[in-house]
């Protein structure tokens, strides 16, 4: 408990400096105009605190310089923050780059990035730069006032595009959310065998987490520190090719965030904040499904027994060190005795329990790692049990594991986002449910189509349709 209290402590440290620095603007009169935080990560967990730093000031937002092989890195940085702050926005956003920082970021890159953070959520962007100045280059206007026709052009082509969709009233379809917790992210910085380096800097030079933590189980059943993160991983990549329209939270957000979706999908090992417990009994009891596992909470996040979670579960009978399902290979498992959605060796490994008007699902298992496009089938059978807990239906479902969609609509606009985030051309086919018509809003062109239609998307391209029909969501 000391090692987790001196980590938030940390977020709090910088928490203490942004509203510092917040009070001394307000106290001098610069009080008419939002005042915000950027974070130089794309994906800010601990030791930073959105949820908190947004009560001391008024907006935050994520830096990012994304190239386009980093779509992923896009997709969680923004859905999280989507869900999170009260303006999704990013303070810098790559218009060029600086020339210290690494590969070069090009029009390519900018075409498909910029894209992909507006198709997961984002509401704001601020091009970093749009005029160039020393020591920066790939700038649609360079330093000397001239225009580099094909930057200039895109940039007018977005902002034309946004305009049309009318982008800020455009509500991203979502009724999965995948949570983080912060003490679990607090563990493994805790863990650390790399300091005073910090393991942000590993993190973006792509280093796993395996080689810079600690591998002690610190008397649980697990080193929660390796496995958490994997585990939140492995539900990512199984959440994306099932289909089902998901974004990303974290376990602290409020009840009445928390209650905007029907299923709540969050890792847990055996000690858990009691009042992060309370709160998501009183979201199954009031109908929503909550997916928890590997572990039941047993303590809470100073180690004292709390039971609120546990008297609601059941009680291992067995356990295996590893199993295989099919194609889903199974570590670290317990098993109940009861029925349930997965079976080994007559016994069950996940299980369902209603409480009140809604249902906790357990599972009872670590997941092997597996390739980001290669997701086992049998793991997507699960998540598609879970769904149906809360009838669930895909909307818009690309039928390749290499295309990535996402579904926006306003009282007048409907707009499918498709990304084929990989180096190779792909065809897939989008299902939908009616006569449906899809106008090409970068390109021009309108395909249609009953029940579905045949897409060709070239290499890191983000198409954006406007959706005609009667569709059903």
């Amino acid at each position: 408990p000391y090692y987790l209290d001196w980590a938030e402590f940390k977020e709090y440290y910088i928490i203490y400096g942004i509203e510092r620095i917040a009070e001394m603007l307000k106290s001098r009169g610069i009080n008419n105009i939002p005042i915000y935080h950027n974070y130089p990560v794309p994906f800010p967990t601990t030791p930073f605190n959105l949820l908190k730093t947004e009560e001391r000031i008024d907006i935050q937002g994520v830096d990012s310089y994304p190239h386009k092989e980093d779509y992923n890195q896009i997709k969680k940085g923004i859905e999280f923050v989507s869900t999170l702050s009260r303006l999704p926005f990013i303070p810098e956003f790559s218009s060029g780059f600086n020339l210290w920082g690494g590969l070069p970021i090009t029009l390519e890159d900018q075409r498909f990035t910029t894209l992909a953070a507006f198709m997961h959520g984002l509401k704001g962007i601020n091009f970093f730069m749009l005029v160039e100045r020393e020591r920066w280059y790939g700038s649609p206007i360079t330093r000397d006032g001239r225009k580099r026709d094909d930057y200039y052009k895109f940039y007018q082509k977005i902002n034309k595009l946004l305009k049309d969709i009318d982008l800020n009233n455009l509500k991203k379809k979502s009724e999965l959310i995948l949570l983080r917790s912060p003490l679990y992210d607090r563990l493994e910085l805790s863990s650390s065998l790399i300091s005073p380096l910090t393991p942000l800097a590993l993190e973006l030079l792509g280093a796993p987490v395996n080689l810079w933590v600690s591998e002690e189980k610190l008397g649980f059943k697990d080193a929660i520190q390796l496995e958490y993160k994997g585990f939140w991983e492995a539900l990512f990549k199984g959440l994306t090719l099932s289909r089902y329209a998901f974004t990303l939270g974290i376990s602290t957000m409020s009840l009445d965030k928390l209650k905007r979706y029907k299923i709540a999908f969050l890792p847990t090992f055996e000690f858990m904040e009691k009042d992060t417990q309370e709160k998501l009994l009183k979201y199954v009891e009031e109908g929503g499904i909550l997916v928890i596992g590997p572990r039941q909470p047993l303590f809470d996040e100073a180690m004292n027994e709390c039971s609120v979670l546990k008297e609601k579960l059941l009680s291992p009978v067995s356990s295996l060190s590893q199993a295989r399902l099919g194609d889903l290979n199974l570590k670290s498992i317990d098993l109940f005795e009861t029925e349930g959605l997965l079976k080994i060796e007559g016994k069950t490994a996940a299980y369902v329990k209603e409480v009140g008007k809604g249902k906790i699902v357990h599972l009872g298992f670590l997941l092997a790692e597996f390739d980001e496009f290669i997701v086992p089938k049998e793991l997507i059978k699960l998540i598609e049990k879970i769904a149906k807990l809360a009838d669930l239906k895909k909307t818009f479902p690309a039928d390749s594991p290499y295309i990535d969609t996402t579904f926006h609509y306003s009282n007048s606009h409907k707009v499918l986002f498709v990304a084929n985030p990989t180096s190779s051309p792909r065809e897939t086919k989008i299902k939908f449910e009616g006569n449906l018509r899809f106008k090409d809003l970068t390109e021009g062109e309108e395909i249609s189509g009953e029940g579905e239609v045949l897409m060709k998307i070239e290499p890191w391209t983000v198409k954006v349709f406007e959706v005609e029909g009667v569709v059903f969501y």
